[in-house]
C-alpha cells in the first residue's frame, strides 16, 4: 500500500470514527475531537475503545491542557 492509500484510508476511518461517535453519544468536544485520529492510528483500535478512552482522558486533563481542547 502506498502512503497516500495508507493517508486515505486514515482519513476515511477518522471521518467514520466522528460520524459513528457523533450519532451514538451525542456530539464530540473539541478534546474528543483532536483524541480520536489519534487513538484510531493504534493498530487494533475500534471507534468504541477509542471513544471510551478519548472520554476518559478528556476528563482527567480538564483545565489541564489548552483550553480550546475540553467543554
Amino acid at each position: 500500500m502506498g502512503a497516500k492509500k495508507i493517508g486515505d484510508y486514515l482519513v476515511l476511518l477518522w471521518a467514520m470514527a466522528i460520524i459513528i461517535g457523533a450519532h451514538t453519544s451525542g456530539a464530540l468536544n473539541d478534546c474528543q475531537q483532536h483524541c480520536m485520529p489519534v487513538c484510531m492510528e493504534i493498530k487494533g483500535a475500534t471507534v468504541a475503545g477509542c471513544g471510551t478512552a478519548c472520554g476518559q482522558y478528556c476528563q482527567q486533563v480538564q483545565g489541564k491542557i489548552h483550553p480550546g481542547w475540553y467543554n
